[in-house]
């Protein structure tokens, strides 16, 4: 049988936890380590919507990527927004686990996933974990031949379902060096300029780093936080899928873009 704790052991291993920022939360956050666990939920961020989909369908464990609760709060109750969604979760004994940040950064993780859409080689971290040099924050890689930046958008597209993606255009040359850093990555932007980049692809930007960036040569991708992440949680659910025959295991169809274009 499948419980709680069984499930947020395998998922420490597979998700390497020591990979996760320092500022993140990650790993088993709400739950009863002795419950079973028989549906199982996958979610980019978890919504009040996505908690009545997943009362509505039984669901004992969601496995999200952005963390609930995120930052220590002080009390639980039905005046916050993130107070009435753990109210609701710990009522119907659903537990939440949250990799976030170590899925972005393992093998095989976000940024690597969009590093081999691209058919990027020659793939590192744009910052090393102290544990292994292979493993790290973001991911650098290159192109076999270069491309242009209409060339490299095309299979974005696809890879993200969207039909249009905000391109800022740097110098007028081809691209072989890529930097990724998915969801909100303008942390490692300084990096990218120092690895020598040609193009940043990360989820969003303020419009300062956009010029930072411009100014030193990079052209930008900014797909938007939620496509840059949202489709590794449907390639997580075929994974996870396969590894517990016991379990069943859906994808969440309320964790939408809260943005839209009118």
């Amino acid at each position: 049988m499948v419980t709680v704790k069984s499930m947020s052991t395998f998922l420490s291993t597979f998700f390497p936890l020591d990979l996760a920022e320092d500022w993140d939360n990650v790993g088993l956050l709400v739950g009863t380590e002795l419950q079973p666990v028989k549906k199982m939920m996958i979610c980019l961020t978890i919504t009040p919507e996505v908690v009545a989909e997943a009362i509505k369908n039984q669901i004992n464990f969601i496995l999200c990527h952005h963390p609930l609760p995120f930052v220590g709060i002080k009390r639980i109750t039905e005046a916050t927004y993130e107070g009435g969604m753990l109210l609701d979760l710990i009522a119907a004994r659903i537990a939440v686990y949250s990799a976030h940040t170590a899925y972005d950064s393992m093998h095989g993780g976000i940024n690597e996933q969009i590093a081999h859409a691209l058919g990027l080689v020659s793939l590192k971290p744009l910052v090393a974990s102290a544990k292994t040099i292979s493993m790290g924050s973001g991911r650098m890689g290159y192109f076999k031949k270069p491309k242009s930046l209409e060339e490299i958008v095309l299979p974005l597209k696809e890879v993200f379902g969207l039909d249009q993606i905000n391109v800022v255009k740097g110098p007028d040359k081809p691209i072989e060096s890529i930097a990724i850093a998915c969801g909100s990555g303008v942390k490692l932007l300084e990096r990218s300029i120092q690895l020598g980049s040609h193009l940043f692809i990360t989820g969003e930007m303020s419009f300062h780093n956009i010029l930072l960036a411009k100014g030193s040569g990079l052209s930008v991708i900014l797909p938007g936080h939620y496509a840059t992440e949202r489709f590794a949680m449907k390639t997580l659910a075929q994974r996870l899928e396969k590894d517990f025959s016991g379990v069943e295991v859906m994808l969440s169809e309320c964790d939408t873009d809260p943005g839209m274009y009118l």
